[in-house]
């Protein structure tokens, strides 16, 4: 098993690390996970784990392996902007690590084909779609302390990470008492699974669930979307508009009721319009809207709009000073809902556009694109329906 505490038995991981604290990069388990991988991997038939860095893929297919026209047909999504970004961190992190890591492979007489920032990349892949997190089995938490292994949680475990997803998993993987994982097989769901005939006997592959995530988690962490996945869900970032003082109240707004820059909304399959969107979001997008631009939209709907710190006012003459009375606010909550749809809908435009140029390119990025616009099609009708059949003001 590799663990935070296995990786740091390993002096040149212990290096790069304290590299990394002094350069004011931040350290996780993941991150000295993926250098104990990936320096391993450099030593080649002297490492100790070259048995299990053989049984794993050699390349990546993650969103960390986009290039320029995978990035360029995902840049209406969310997940360009996540992969962009973790792409400039792991970039950061090898630079800061990169004459340490010449040093040590030139004392190792390792060949300098061996290592580079695509094997970096690999390294972290392979964490991202592999390491399990002890303190839970299959996603669901334990009544256990996420203190095992010595305070470990995330690790990598020769075999395990070979079993397939299912959503109907004929097996799931279980931290014991001991600290020992096991596999248990259910028993019902592997009767009705595929078998696979091996010199003419049938065996039936036991497959785990990765577990309930979003289309964009998908492609981000394991370089595929699954058929049919019932999970997805769109993230909304939240844009401030309006003068600086108005932003400053916005975020202050935020910070006070604990709300998140980032709405997701949810494949709307089987619920109904008033559940649909929670109070939470109507307020992030009621904030997100309220401009105090003379001419804008806003004003032109709900008065003018002023901010009167630590509140709003609207017309000089309705102070807003708490989320109740914003909610009030004539007009706004279907205001703030029209502004989201008119964005889903340029957005749903652009991948649409990109998924008809997106034939020679990979197929996991077009099954992902097809995917979040049919996904974005039935959130915007929800939403159509969540705001009546009124229309709305056209601020383009």
């Amino acid at each position: 098993m590799v663990t935070v505490q296995v990786a740091l038995e390993s002096e040149i991981v212990c290096s790069c690390g304290s590299e990394l604290e002094r350069c004011n990069i931040s350290v996780n388990e993941a991150t000295l996970i993926a250098l104990f991988i990936f320096t391993e991997r450099a030593l080649g038939a002297r490492s100790p784990w070259k048995t299990y860095l053989d049984s794993l893929p050699q390349s990546g297919s993650g969103a960390l392996f986009f290039g320029t026209d995978e990035l360029h047909l995902l840049e209406a999504t969310p997940l360009a902007k996540a992969t962009e970004a973790k792409q400039r961190q792991l970039s950061k992190q090898y630079d800061c690590c990169a004459d340490i890591l010449h040093d040590w492979c030139r004392k190792q007489g390792v060949d300098s084909c061996s290592y580079s920032f695509e094997v970096y990349k690999w390294a972290h892949f392979v964490v991202l779609s592999r390491a399990i997190s002890l303190a839970s089995f299959d996603g669901a938490a334990e009544n256990m302390s996420s203190a095992v292994h010595q305070g470990c949680d995330r690790a990598l475990l020769p075999a395990l990470d070979m079993f397939n997803h299912s959503s109907s998993p004929s097996a799931r993987w279980v931290v014991e008492n001991d600290q020992s994982v096991c596999v248990q097989v259910c028993p019902k769901a592997a009767k009705s699974s595929p078998t696979v005939d091996i010199d003419g006997i049938a065996y039936v592959e036991l497959c785990f669930s990765y577990g309930k995530k979003p289309n964009t988690e998908w492609l981000y962490e394991y370089g595929f979307v699954p058929k049919d996945n019932e999970n997805g869900a769109w993230p909304y970032l939240i844009e401030p508009v309006g003068s600086p003082e108005l932003i400053s109240v916005k975020r202050m707004w935020m910070q006070e009721l604990g709300l998140s820059p980032r709405a997701m909304l949810e494949n709307p399959s089987g619920q109904s319009d008033k559940h649909y969107i929670s109070r939470e979001t109507l307020l992030v997008l009621c904030l997100q809207v309220l401009d105090d631009a003379p001419s804008s939209c806003c004003s032109n709907i709900i008065g003018a709009v002023a901010p009167a710190f630590p509140y709003f006012s609207i017309n000089g003459d309705m102070l807003v000073d708490d989320d109740s009375k914003l909610l009030s606010v004539p007009g706004l909550a279907k205001h703030a809902l029209g502004q989201c749809i008119s964005r889903l809908e340029d957005t749903r435009h652009t991948m649409l556009s990109n998924i008809k140029a997106s034939a020679d390119v990979n197929l996991s990025v077009r099954d992902y694109l097809v995917s979040e616009a049919e996904l974005l099609s039935r959130i915007i009708t929800k939403l159509q329906s969540c705001a009546g059949e009124c229309s709305f003001p056209d601020c383009t």
